[in-house]
């Protein structure tokens, strides 16, 4: 139905088309490295034998080693091939469908140093909204202590749980984060990254939530030093819910914050410099969204 020969070495390539008829062609592209979708793109092809050009704009970063290409006419795969083009390097590889872009979030941790707060092998963090487990699996190459990883989605909770079978020091907890414990709507979206408590997708189900410092005493887990919060939307009734005490104890948070309604983000930051952290902005919001470091110099 569709073919690919070969990707240039400047990412290039070509798609060929081998069917009749018009068709819409939907085509993922996983990191061979990591496992994780790092690309998607639809083509509509009008007739038989026509080409149409594509181009992976970071083909040439030394920590790709090649992709696997999969498309898909109405949900059914009509092609797969990989393409390598170095030996591979799967020390950090994680269970995760192609048709979510992990790969961004995992280049920015792992090669963009966008948390900034250095983890040590006395640390224990805490994954607020772990999604695939890309911070996690940042956290256990910095040999930090333990990890406690929430995450309410149950697709990503099987993912998570294949990914890291092997580590003892993971914990994932399939609850979500909010100001009590409660069952709550959740909206699930086509790219998980997004499923929310208060964002309204129109897929809702019900999830088990949690107050955290409570869960922490109730099931004598381990205090954090170390969390990073991205659970949208749900971050000022979790912040709202701790107390100073709580709080005081960590030495760094990485927190993701959405603005809209009530919600007011200078009430965090001002509780945390009264509490005597110090507080950075990651640059201006985009898209109603920001993130903040919070941490102890």
């Amino acid at each position: 139905m569709v073919e690919i020969e070969k990707i240039n070495e400047d990412g290039t390539f070509t798609m060929k088309y081998l069917g009749e008829g018009k068709n819409k062609i939907q085509f993922y592209g996983k990191d061979l490295n990591t496992g994780l979708g790092i690309h998607e793109w639809y083509s509509i092809f009008n007739y038989q034998n026509q080409e149409l050009g594509w181009q992976f704009k970071n083909w040439d970063k030394p920590y790709i080693s090649g992709v696997e290409i999969y498309a898909y006419i109405n949900n059914e795969l009509v092609f797969q091939k990989i393409f390598q083009k170095k030996k591979l390097d799967t020390k950090y590889y994680f269970s995760s469908p192609i048709t979510e872009l992990s790969f961004g979030s995992w280049e920015t941790i792992m090669y963009g140093d966008e948390y900034q707060i250095l983890l040590n092998s006395n640390d224990v963090v805490y994954d607020l909204g772990a999604n695939f487990g890309t911070y996690i699996m940042w956290a256990l190459s910095q040999n930090v202590k333990q990890v406690y990883a929430f995450e309410p989605t149950s697709n990503n909770i099987e993912h998570l749980n294949q990914t890291f079978k092997w580590d003892s020091n993971v914990e994932i907890i399939g609850k979500a984060i909010s100001n009590e414990d409660k069952t709550q709507t959740f909206y699930t979206f086509a790219n998980s990254v997004c499923n929310s408590l208060y964002y309204d997708a129109g897929n809702p189900t019900e999830v088990e939530c949690i107050h955290l410092e409570n869960y922490i005493k109730n099931n004598n887990l381990q205090p954090p030093t170390v969390i990073k919060c991205d659970i949208e939307g749900a971050e000022y009734e979790f912040i709202e819910s701790c107390s100073d005490e709580f709080l005081s104890q960590i030495r760094g948070m990485f927190l993701e914050y959405h603005l809209g309604g009530k919600d007011n983000v200078w009430g965090i930051v001002s509780r945390f410099l009264d509490l005597g952290f110090t507080v950075k902005s990651q640059g201006p919001p985009e898209r109603g969204m920001g993130t903040l470091l919070i941490f102890k110099d």
